[in-house]
């Protein structure tokens, strides 16, 4: 479980800004819309809200870079 920890941390530390914020706005839109479909809701518009407000403020604040 180390290794598959350190390899996948290597793999995140990789990613550029824009990279990383698209990343980070698409699980929160994957996780949202899974969220929707076990309470049977429609939350696709949610969804696809909050994944491009993350994306944007995680590109904007630079949340992913080293300090």
């Amino acid at each position: 479980m180390t290794h598959l920890r350190r390899l996948i941390t290597h793999w995140i530390d990789g990613l550029s800004r824009a990279e990383y914020a698209v990343l980070t706005g698409g699980f929160v839109a994957g996780f949202l819309l899974l969220v929707g479909v076990l309470r049977r809701d429609s939350l696709i518009v949610e969804a696809l809200a909050m994944g491009v407000s993350m994306t944007v403020f995680f590109y904007w604040f630079g949340l992913g870079d080293e300090p």
